[in-house]
């Protein structure tokens, strides 16, 4: 929203792997915004189907690797859109 010289930038995981790279994404997109004048202040919002990280890791994860303190973490946990995966019938009626 340039309107708000504020940014925001998704990622999603679904486990630990996915988590390192939300992570590795989010630094990605820091050095890319590193020389904007547009925008001032940035939320990384690190969206969870499980809890797989807590607040509190993902704010020493920031602070660990001297984030840019512009960025704001936020960590939401939830359900999956995805649909959950279902065996198929043999059965040519569908039943």
């Amino acid at each position: 929203m340039p309107s708000l010289k504020a940014a925001v930038e998704y990622k999603f995981a679904i486990d630990e792997d996915s988590v390192k790279r939300a992570f590795g994404g989010f630094y990605e997109d820091m050095r890319g915004y590193s020389n904007t004048t547009e925008y001032q202040t940035f939320f990384a919002v690190l969206y969870t189907t499980d809890r797989i990280i807590n607040e509190n890791q993902m704010k020493a994860e920031f602070k660990g690797n001297l984030a840019d303190m512009n960025w704001i973490p936020i960590l939401v946990h939830g359900s999956s859109s995805r649909p959950k995966k279902t065996a198929k019938s043999t059965d040519p009626s569908g039943a």
